[in-house]
Parts: structure tokens; sequence; C-alpha cells
């Protein structure tokens, strides 16, 4: 003869699953995810971009890592711009603009502090970099442009105001990064300084 169990045993024992599987789940940590706009100057070689070798970028990023040891991931994209002037022998003073474009991701180490507010972070990975050089004058105009695959590595702190306002600071640099241009051997390697500003999911 098959049992029949009490509706309140049957229900006593699934309220009890539920707290287990909750107690279990809040001993396990969610992942931290932050998104944070980058404002600041690029500096790129100045053989190969005067007079657009300091360039105004801006850029978004979005990382998560696991608190119970900070290793992550992070992709991110940035734009770079600059105009300026040159003179060229025989013509009138050219007007000049340097652009790059890049997507990038990585792994990233993000360090929590006794204090919690200041959160110091190392990040490396792949990018992929478009550059173009236009200049013109009233009498021509000449453009180039190119892109390439290269490493990059950044490091910096971010610091927690309120319960989820991100501010920090963000140093960069690329290397290996190719813009062959006007039939001459050029880079596009960096060293960028940012200020970061962003929310904490």
């Amino acid at each position: 003869m098959t049992k029949v169990q009490p509706p309140l045993t049957g229900l006593a024992r699934a309220l009890a699953a539920l707290c287990l599987a909750a107690g279990a789940s809040s001993c396990v940590e969610m992942p931290i995810r932050n998104y944070t706009l980058h404002l600041g100057q690029r500096f790129l070689d100045e053989d190969g971009w005067e007079p657009v070798s300091d360039q105004f970028t801006i850029g978004v990023e979005t990382d998560t890592y696991r608190p119970e040891d900070g290793w992550g991931m992070e992709l991110g994209a940035l734009y770079s711009r600059d105009d300026g002037t040159f003179p060229i022998e025989g013509l009138e003073s050219v007007e000049a603009t340097g652009k790059t474009w890049e997507v990038y991701v990585g792994v990233r180490r993000t360090l929590e502090t006794r204090k919690g507010k200041a959160h110091p972070y190392l990040g490396a990975g792949l990018t992929w970099i478009w550059s173009s050089f236009d200049a013109s004058s009233d009498e021509q105009t000449f453009s180039g442009d190119d892109d390439s695959p290269a490493i990059y590595l950044h490091g910096g702190v971010m610091w927690r105001v309120g319960a989820s306002l991100n501010v920090g600071l963000d140093l960069r640099v690329v290397t290996g990064a190719s813009a062959d241009m006007f039939d001459i051997d050029g880079d596009a390697d960096y060293a960028q300084a940012a200020l970061g500003l962003g929310f904490r999911f």
C-alpha cells in the first residue's frame, strides 16, 4: 500500500530545502561588475605624429571580477584625436589631424584594501588599433591610415564613493602597434593617462 504523505509534511520539507539552498548560495559572493568612462591624454611618438602626437582620448570600459581573489576580465574601446599645423617647404601652413580607434580585451586583477574604498588594479591583454593621419593645404590634400594588433598594459586605482559610484586614475601603455603610412614605417605605440568615472554593480 502506498503511504500518503500529509500535505503539511511535504510543505515543510520543501521549505527546508529552499532554506538550505539559500544558505549555500549566500556563501558564494556574486561577481562584481564595473562600467567606467575614461577621459585623458595620449602621447604618441613625436617623430611620426608631430604636430598631432598629444591626443585627447575618450573611452568606455567594463570589467568584472570575483571578490574572493580579484581575478577577472575587461573589455573596452578608446578613441583619440588631435589637430595641429606644420610647415612644408613650398607650401603655406598645413592643417593636420591625427586619430586612433581602439578595441581591447584582457585579464585583470583587482585588489581589495583594508578600508575597502580604494581598489588598485592591473590589466593586460590584446588590442587592435586603427590610426589615421590627414593633412591639407590650399594646394593639396593627403591622408594615410593603417591598423594593427598590439599588446597593452595598464594599472591604476579606483575609489568607491558612496554605494556604487567610482572615481579613479588609469595609466596605460601600448607596444607593437604599426602605423605604416605614406610609404614610411611608423607605429601607433603610446603612453596614456586618464581619469575614470563609473558605476559598480
